[in-house]
């Protein structure tokens, strides 16, 4: 009777240190027990992230505002442009080691991802002027307006406008808004798992230690910027502006428990199913900045008129990291069955809770997630 090594995929779970014995002919074997033996698991990912921001551009098509003081009957129509986030790979490396004690084993391994998206969204602008009156007529404003920028505000309006449309919250319009995003993200985990086996099944759960090194910013240029004439002429000290840019940033690191389980169950020509679920708990260190500067036209530098900073900064939080994964493996004995090769993929899914951390400005920034596909090749011996 021959013997098939059967291993999970390291990424969540832990190399399981069973085997599927199975007489020939037989696609159903029933599980039996194996020798102690390290594992050695590389893994390929292809996953693309996806955050809870707010769009950094707000398209404004049409407009129509018809006089400036006390008159705010022209709102804005058009869209909120999302940042949408690219596919890359990464890479994960894990070490396992069967203690041979009542099916327990103990798994080392480290997850690396990095990811740099750039996009930029451009639109044609139109500003008819009247430097006696303002804006006047329809088609006015259109293009470009800082989301975050958004939060500045001219002084002195708040004295002549109870309700204050596009043009004072979000500086422009401009014809084009570049971004650039990108994500380091490193995680460790140790740990230890004892597998219950029956005929065709194996169940494992597992708890351990996760630790967490995670960075991701965000930059957005503004330029491009349409003169609305005297719309804010009445506002005190203003003179206008050139460009408008956006920068922030936040990193965690932090460490804290983890538990879950692995379940996997055979198929027929040495094929397995397998798939489980892990949560994780840690705490760390929150560091979080933003900023958002104007061009001020007549100085011709950069001037800082306004901006805002994290609620939170350089605070410490929990954060919850949930993991899911379905997948399908098939393995190759050699070595007269003593070493093995395991081949597979996966659909994998991570998601990141930063709780209690809150963003002045970007309001979103507290939840990222990781999801695409893990093809795995695992080494017994």
């Amino acid at each position: 009777m021959r013997k098939i090594h059967l291993t999970a995929l390291s990424f969540l779970f832990l190399p399981t240190s069973f085997v599927l014995a199975d007489a020939p002919g037989n696609l159903s074997p029933s599980v039996k027990d194996n020798s102690a033996g390290m594992s050695v698991n590389l893994e390929f990912l292809w996953w693309t992230p996806s955050e809870n921001t707010q769009p950094y551009a707000q398209v404004v098509t049409t407009e129509d505002v018809v006089g400036v003081s006390l008159d705010t009957s022209g709102y804005p129509s058009g869209y909120n442009q999302s940042l949408d986030l690219n596919w890359a790979p990464g890479f994960h490396v894990g070490l396992g080691w069967d203690t041979k004690r009542d099916h327990w084993d103990l798994l080392l391994d480290w997850t690396c991802y990095y990811n740099h998206t750039k996009k930029t969204k451009t639109f044609a602008t139109h500003s008819a002027t009247d430097t006696n009156t303002g804006l006047s007529g329809s088609e006015n404003g259109i293009g470009i307006y800082g989301t975050w920028l958004g939060e500045w505000f001219p002084s002195g309006a708040a004295d002549f406008l109870d309700e204050v449309p596009i043009q004072l919250v979000s500086p422009g319009p401009f014809s084009s808004a570049e971004s650039s995003w990108t994500l380091h993200y490193n995680v460790v985990d140790l740990k230890a798992g004892r597998g219950f086996l029956s005929k065709y099944n194996l169940f494992k759960p597992f708890f351990g230690i996760q630790s967490a090194f995670i960075k991701r910013t965000l930059s957005v240029n503004y330029t491009g910027y349409a003169n609305l004439g005297s719309l804010l002429t009445f506002v005190p000290t203003y003179n206008g502006f050139s460009n408008g840019s956006y920068n922030g940033s936040m990193h965690f690191s932090g460490l804290g428990p983890t538990f879950g389980f692995f379940d996997q169950v055979k198929l027929p020509y040495h094929m397995h199913l397998f798939g489980g679920f892990a949560a994780s708990l840690l705490y760390g260190s929150m560091i979080g900045e933003d900023s958002f500067s104007l061009s001020n036209l007549v100085a011709g530098t950069s001037t800082p008129f306004g901006g805002g900073s994290f609620n939170d900064k350089n605070s410490w939080i929990p954060a919850t990291h949930l993991q899911l994964q379905l997948g399908l493996g098939w393995k190759f004995l050699f070595s007269e069955n003593s070493m093995f090769l395991d081949f597979g993929a996966a659909w994998e899914s991570n998601l990141w809770m930063f709780n209690n951390f809150h963003n002045s400005v970007n309001e979103g920034t507290t939840q990222i997630t990781l999801q695409g596909l893990t093809a795995f090749t695992t080494f017994g011996f």
